[in-house]
């Protein structure tokens, strides 16, 4: 009996202890779970929000709600921006039919300098392998912000600055740094960039395809420069015989057949490619020596100094004769005291093989004390010598030299313009330096700055205790003046291979003092009228305004026969390019339009003018020029036949010729300020305006 009882005792005590509602409920694991999520209330970076949470082995969903998703995304993205933010994000569990929420208020704290200015810079993007030039950006853009991008390449001669690769035949590794200002600091990020070797098959092709004659009997154009795919490429000649065939391809005067080899090397920075021509060059015609001969001899229509009068030529000797040794001796020496412009004839015979040729040249000497021009070159010369065509060059081999003229002695003046005509590339170049006699002692040497055609020229103003130089005009100081000059020449080339400078010309317009020089009205055509191309400088877009001078030159240049449409449909635009004055930043100087124009093979220079019959003399024997203008411009359209002025500070325009009349005298110009460019102008309206200066370009 004892044994049952503690049986149910046991049993009741068994069925005491057990709890049936210790099982956990949805409920009570979704606020388990809710208790164990949490987040820091200050936040900088993402967040982890989970969409599905394992809690006691059960999948639990999550759901998350943010106030402002711009700032922190359902996704947990925290987005800083340059305030503190404040977001509320509610949390959603959700087991079976339970559902629990929490909420989270966060504090989004600012974003860094450090970090902020590495967003901007993020958005900058460069590719890291290049074949051509890359356009950088001056501005990036990040919240609605543009920031300023400065580039800085850690080697300019593979990638400039402004993204500008220098062509090279292997690949080359450049890092290129972009820097950004934030809050008042500069941040920068590197982008390593490879520029692949540059493709020369457009070379080989353009090489291939050139047409060379293999025969010839006169002289043959040989391209200096060529367009492909949209890039510039310069072409260098090498005769085997310069003797025969020059560099140029000018031919010399040959009296047997002879074999040569033309070279042609086609380069674009430092990648080259050549071809050999072989070329039978046959005997020279009668007809072609005679253009060699011409070419040769330049005698101008007038002068106003010493002729240089060569008398051997392609290693054949001449002699010269003058109709009137009292005007001109046959050694070029004028006579300068005559009072009025006289013509008279220059004759020139020369021996070949076994022909005489005589060549007879009228030209009119007309001395002046207010212009002085130099193409003699009979000063000391260092490592420079004068080339068959009278013109100083560098002798072979040299990379630089120096020309020192002889001291010239002249009335006294107060101002002088100095120009020089000479032809010069990105390789070769010229620089005139003056110095000036005041109270019979010569000055520092001022100079106009190294110029070659395509560099960036610029001429910065200079003063010493003498002289100033300001733009295009050397000034004598403390109200002094001059007696006299000297100038050097300094002729440079990159290599003794590149073809060297070539200076024809040096001229010296003066300023004179208490001063005169007329022409005698008899000696005036009544009608003077040049067809010179017209254009509008406001055709070119942001510059158009400031260009009068540029499309001044571009219209003389084109009257001559030059064409630039290849280069640019707005011809004046394309030369302003290779004009402009880089220290003074003006298109208007007067000598860089000058060099400029000269830079082509032609002899231009400014004058000044000290009477009305000089100025209208010189549009009659010499062609049109440029004129510098200021004040009040009265004038008519010739296109519309309608009256009309402007007002300006300084202006460039082209006289284009003049009509004396019964009744007044009419000057003809292009002025690229007008709309329709060909105006008409009173001779009295001309004159109170002219500046008595102007740009000639010799035709």
């Amino acid at each position: 009996m004892k044994k049952i009882i503690l049986f149910v005792l046991l049993f009741i005590c068994l069925v005491g202890c057990s709890n049936p509602s210790s099982k956990k409920s949805d409920l009570d694991i979704l606020n388990e779970l809710a208790d164990t999520i949490s987040f820091p209330e200050e936040v900088s970076s993402n967040l982890n929000f989970n969409s599905l949470y394992q809690y006691e082995n059960i999948n639990i969903f999550a759901e998350w709600l943010s106030d402002d998703e711009t700032i922190i995304s359902n996704e947990g993205v925290v987005v800083q921006t340059q305030e503190t933010n404040y977001v509320s994000v509610i949390l959603n569990l959700k087991l079976n039919n339970e559902l629990v929420t929490k909420v989270f208020d966060f504090i989004v704290l600012p974003i860094s300098s450090d970090v902020y200015a590495q967003h901007i810079l993020n958005t900058i993007e460069i590719p890291s392998i290049i074949s051509d030039h890359i356009t950088l950006s001056n501005f990036t853009k990040y919240e609605d912000k543009n920031y300023k991008i400065s580039w800085k390449s850690k080697d300019e001669t593979i990638l400039s600055n402004r993204g500008k690769v220098t062509f090279n035949p292997t690949d080359k590794n450049v890092v290129l740094e972009a820097t950004i200002s934030y809050g008042g600091y500069a941040y920068s990020k590197e982008f390593n960039i490879t520029v692949k070797a540059f493709n020369i098959d457009g070379m080989n092709d353009y090489l291939n395809n050139l047409e060379i004659p293999s025969a010839i009997n006169s002289s043959i154009y040989l391209p200096t420069s060529t367009d492909i795919d949209s890039k510039n490429f310069n072409i260098q000649w090498t005769s085997s015989n310069p003797d025969v065939l020059s560099n140029k391809g000018e031919l010399n005067i040959v009296l047997d057949e002879t074999s040569i080899i033309l070279t042609a090397t086609i380069s674009i920075d430092n990648v080259s490619v050549s071809k050999d021509f072989n070329i039978l060059v046959h005997e020279t015609s009668e007809e072609e020596i005679t253009k060699i001969i011409l070419n040769s001899l330049y005698i101008p229509t007038v002068t106003a100094s010493n002729l240089y009068l060569p008398t051997n030529l392609n290693n054949f000797s001449g002699i010269w004769q003058s109709e009137n040794e009292n005007l001109i001796k046959t050694n070029g020496e004028i006579n300068t005291n005559i009072n009025a412009p006289t013509s008279t004839t220059l004759t020139y015979k020369i021996t070949i093989g076994e022909k005489t040729m005589t060549f007879n040249f009228d030209t009119i000497i007309q001395p002046v004390k207010h212009f002085y021009m130099n193409d003699v070159f009979n000063g000391e010369k260092e490592n420079l010598i004068i080339n068959s065509n009278g013109h100083l060059e560098l002798e072979e081999g040299k990379t630089s030299g120096t020309y020192y003229s002889e001291e010239i002695e002249t009335h006294n003046f107060s101002e002088a313009v100095a120009t020089w005509c000479a032809i010069t590339s990105t390789k070769a170049t010229c620089e005139l330096f003056v110095s000036l006699k005041v109270n019979n002692t010569f000055s520092d040497y001022i100079t106009y700055g190294e110029w070659g055609l395509g560099l960036k020229n610029g001429s910065r103003d200079q003063t010493n205790s003498l002289i100033k130089l300001v733009d295009d005009e050397i000034m004598v100081l403390n109200n002094k003046y001059a007696s006299g000059f000297k100038f050097k020449l300094v002729l440079k080339r990159t290599s003794s291979n590149d073809e060297s400078p070539i200076v024809d010309l040096v001229t010296f317009a003066l300023n004179l003092v208490n001063y005169s020089y007329d022409v005698d009205s008899s000696l005036l055509k009544k009608c003077v009228k040049y067809d010179v191309p017209e254009l509008y400088q406001h055709a070119v877009p942001n510059i158009g305004n400031i260009i009068c001078s540029i499309t001044s030159s571009t219209m003389l240049l084109k009257y001559k026969g030059y064409s630039f449409i290849d280069k640019n449909p707005l011809e004046h635009e394309y030369l302003a390019g290779l004009f402009y004055d880089h220290s003074n930043s003006i298109y208007g100087n007067w000598v860089f339009n000058c060099v400029g124009m000269s830079s082509y093979g032609e002899r231009a220079y400014v004058k000044r003018f000290f009477s009305t019959n000089e100025f209208l003399y010189s549009l009659q024997e010499i062609g049109p020029m440029a004129a510098s203008i200021k004040g009040t411009v009265k004038y008519t359209n010739m296109k519309t036949n309608s009256e009309g002025s402007y007002t300006t500070a300084g202006h460039l325009l082209v006289v284009t010729g003049y009509e004396i009349t019964n009744s007044e005298t009419y000057i003809f110009i292009n002025d690229p300020n007008v709309n329709g460019v060909s105006i008409r102008m009173t001779l009295a309206n001309f004159l109170a305006i002219w500046r008595n200066v102007s740009y000639i370009l010799e035709y």
